[in-house]
């Protein structure tokens, strides 16, 4: 059975990026690599005693990914191994909280599949599907708005290669921003086609975005999508339009709420 030539074009453009987001993480991927600034690890004892100006070095600042990221993915996969929920690490300071502490964000999606990787290892392949999720968002973003696809394939990329992605890359605001254009494609694409599977779709974006752990990045978002609905409202695009809001709302509901799971240990 032949391949609709989209389907074709999409395959071959969503390899095309994946392809690129690899490429882009290679001096991060195993074996024997990670993508982290490890020689952090200069700043603390016993080390520091050896390298007293470490903090000089121009990846200091990148601390985080060394004394919070890395951490909080081998605490939870530990408890996960133990067949314990990660709701608290019992080791660093005489407890931790896991699940309640909202940026380690245990139930996101790439998080859960970083549990089933090594934990130096499977940094750099979650960071280069960070990249590529974007930018497949972004392709489809902008080819249901009917976008030439050379147009869109420069669109996509550079969302992927921007210097908010690439720069908040191990950080959680990544993981919660790179649900944005998925986000955007299925308001426009429910405003649209009215199609159910989109809404569906959206409440499950929604709910990841807030899984991510950054409410400050989604408070963003959720104002920019607000801003891309009036957009839609005020472009002419009108026809039963209190209908398909009255729909929008509850879909973004739910999803707060599946998302707000991360609320209850508090």
């Amino acid at each position: 059975m032949a391949r609709h030539p989209s389907f074709r074009l999409n395959l071959g453009i969503c390899l095309l990026m994946l392809a690129l987001a690899f490429t882009f993480m290679a001096g991060g991927l195993p074996p024997g690599r990670v993508a982290a600034s490890m020689d952090h690890l200069l700043t603390f004892s016993p080390w520091v005693g050896y390298f007293q100006n470490a903090d000089l070095h121009p990846n200091y600042l990148n601390g985080d990914i060394v004394s919070q990221q890395l951490p909080w993915r081998t605490w939870a996969q530990d408890e996960f191994g133990a067949g314990r929920f990660p709701l608290w690490a019992s080791g660093p300071l005489g407890g931790y909280p896991i699940f309640a502490n909202a940026q380690s964000s245990v139930l996101h999606p790439l998080h859960l599949l970083w549990i089933l990787m090594p934990v130096g290892a499977g940094f750099g392949i979650i960071l280069a599907l960070k990249l590529w999720l974007s930018g497949v968002g972004m392709w489809a973003l902008l080819r249901a708005q009917g976008l030439h696809p050379s147009g869109a394939l420069f669109g996509s990329l550079g969302l992927m290669f921007s210097a908010y992605i690439v720069n908040w890359l191990p950080w959680n605001l990544s993981s919660t921003y790179l649900i944005f254009p998925w986000l955007l494609w299925s308001v426009y694409v429910w405003w649209t086609t009215r199609s159910a599977y989109t809404l569906a779709l959206l409440v499950l974006f929604v709910a990841i975005a807030v899984l991510g752990g950054h409410p400050e990045t989604l408070f963003i978002m959720g104002v920019a999508t607000a801003v891309w609905l009036a957009g839609l409202l005020l472009t002419g695009l009108k026809d039963r339009w209190l209908l398909k809001i009255g729909a929008l709302v509850p879909a973004v509901v739910l999803g707060l709420g599946m998302g707000a799971v991360q609320l209850l240990p508090f």
